[in-house]
């Protein structure tokens, strides 16, 4: 069963091409999206990105490539999975979350993607508590 989670985001239409592979790292590494450090031996993710007059690799970290095949099906902008992801949660907020696609992930990421949901919460909730006390005063 497909997950219903895809974060869209301006990038899906672009024109650039890619590639990408999964590598033994023989030197310390940092991933591209959150900067964690891929430590030699680790395996990671190797991506080439073919523009119209560069050529950019990124490297990233299981848990970060983990992301972007459970969220990210129609691409994504290097660099921005996370803030794409929080923003995404965010507006949706109201809505069903993909627990279908967070129950996928493993424990390490998922952990990550749970912080997030429960940091936004947070924000919800003092967001709400905030208007209903605004609107109390003016009663």
């Amino acid at each position: 069963m497909d997950c219903s989670c895809n974060v869209s985001n301006s990038y899906d239409d672009c024109e650039s091409r890619w590639g990408c592979c999964e590598r033994k790292a023989r030197v310390f590494h940092e991933c591209y999206e959150c900067g964690c450090e891929i430590a030699y031996g680790d395996t990671y993710w190797f991506h080439t990105l073919f523009g119209e007059d560069t050529i950019s690799n990124f490297k990233y970290c299981n848990d970060c490539q983990n992301i972007t095949w459970q969220f990210f099906k129609n691409g994504w902008m290097f660099g921005d999975i996370w803030d794409s992801l929080e923003c995404y949660f965010d507006e949706n907020w109201s809505e069903d979350l993909p627990s279908s696609c967070i129950i996928k992930l493993p424990k390490g990421v998922r952990d990550k993607v749970c912080d997030m949901l429960e940091k936004i919460h947070k924000n919800c909730l003092e967001t709400e508590n905030k208007y209903a006390s605004d609107m109390y005063k003016r009663v």
